[in-house]
């Protein structure tokens, strides 16, 4: 299967963010089609994490939970 990202793009994502995205980052372009590709995790890290929660995002190549988690207000 050919994507369809040629070079890469930035799209407007959640609460403001920006999510950087290329070809063959295939959890980063799901967000592009679904918003939230890992529905249920990421909407835990969204209405669970508080203002001021320590946050570690370990051995995650596209840092998708990080810029939800940097969103939390």
């Amino acid at each position: 299967m050919q994507s369809r990202l040629q070079d890469e793009v930035i799209i407007d994502w959640i609460d403001g963010a920006k999510l950087a995205v290329r070809r063959g980052m295939i959890g980063a372009t799901g967000n592009i089609y679904c918003g939230l590709h890992e529905y249920v995790d990421m909407r835990f890290v969204l209405d669970t994490l508080q203002p001021g929660d320590l946050f570690v995002d370990i051995g995650a190549p596209v840092v998708s939970y990080t810029v939800l988690a940097s969103k939390v207000r």
